[in-house]
């Protein structure tokens, strides 16, 4: 008879522990779906003023060039309370020149080793100048060595990058060669990169000419990246903007961003030109750095940003 009304008890205990986990899940989904009706509702609002503010200006895309300079950092993650030099140096450095009328689009790689002059410090390496000063800093050098006025930047730390190629669903990309992923092969040939695996290639540099050969797949990458954001309708566009804008260190706002983007809707590979900026390797103090021809350094920026015109750019050279 005890072991009837402890069996009938521990039963009703049973019954009442599941009935109050299902009713605090319950709960739980019900506090989740009202804050993605928020969510929703917000963005649905900056959506609805963004297409607004196209409508009042008839629907007009900009047509002046922009410059826009694109770096990633060698940190993981950035942290609002960490230390400038914590914050890691730029890794990888593109200035992109934007044409909406045309629809070209010109990418400028500088290699991670440059050699130059940091405002305010000394002569180093170019990425030094992100740890020393920021996004600021870096911009401001970018600027001083090519003699090009930046418009805006977009920074990405390690994980803002992985996450974004995920939320794009990945990225078609062309592998010149095989490379090592999480103790497998990525072989070469064309293949669908998530996150992981597109970070893990484009800062691989255990090719011929170590950097440079790296920019120059960095560069590839970006231009197929152009090519699938390309691909996103207007609304998909906004959505993927207000998510993406969170994770990147920019000064460009995202109505402007998406205005931009949208500038591109008939963008073509064959209005695509990569450069790297040329030189050789140097060794000072036992430190290797990359030394780039002054001479070819201007008359490349004049002709990828400037349509050819002599005297357009004015470095510190």
């Amino acid at each position: 008879m005890l072991i009837k009304s402890a069996r009938k008890y521990l039963l009703l205990f049973l019954a009442a522990a599941i009935i109050g986990a299902a009713l605090y899940t319950g709960f739980i989904i019900c506090d989740l779906f009202r804050h993605m009706q928020a969510l929703a509702l917000t963005i649905s609002d900056q959506e609805e003023k963004f297409l607004a503010d196209r409508a009042e200006q008839n629907e007009e895309k900009p047509t002046d060039p922009v410059t826009l300079l694109v770096y990633g950092t060698d940190a993981e993650v950035w942290e609002e309370d960490q230390d400038q030099e914590e914050k890691g140096n730029a890794d990888t450095i593109i200035l992109t020149r934007l044409h909406p009328e045309s629809g070209d689009l010109a990418l400028l790689s500088i290699p991670r080793d440059t050699l130059a002059t940091i405002p305010g410090h000394h002569q180093t390496k170019i990425n030094h100048s992100l740890s020393y000063g920021g996004s600021e800093l870096l911009v401001e050098t970018v600027e001083d060595f090519t003699g090009c006025p930046v418009d805006y930047y977009i920074g990405f730390d390690f994980q803002a990058f992985i996450n974004i190629i995920n939320l794009l669903g990945g990225i078609e990309f062309y592998l010149d060669r095989d490379f090592v992923f999480a103790n497998s092969i990525l072989e070469a040939g064309q293949q669908k990169l998530d996150g992981e695996e597109a970070f893990a290639v484009i800062q691989s540099r255990r090719d011929p000419m170590g950097d440079v050969d790296r920019v120059k797949r960095q560069q590839r990458f970006l231009g197929a990246m152009i090519e699938e954001i390309d691909d996103l309708s207007l609304e998909e566009l906004f959505f993927f903007g207000v998510v993406a804008w969170d994770q990147v260190d920019t000064n460009l706002d995202i109505m402007t961003g998406v205005s931009l983007a949208d500038a591109f809707i008939d963008f073509s590979r064959e209005n695509l030109e990569m450069e790297v900026l040329p030189g050789r390797f140097i060794n000072i103090d036992g430190i290797t750095y990359w030394e780039v021809d002054p001479a070819r350094k201007e008359e490349i920026i004049n002709d990828m940003f400037y349509g050819g015109e002599d005297g357009s750019v004015e470095s510190d050279d």
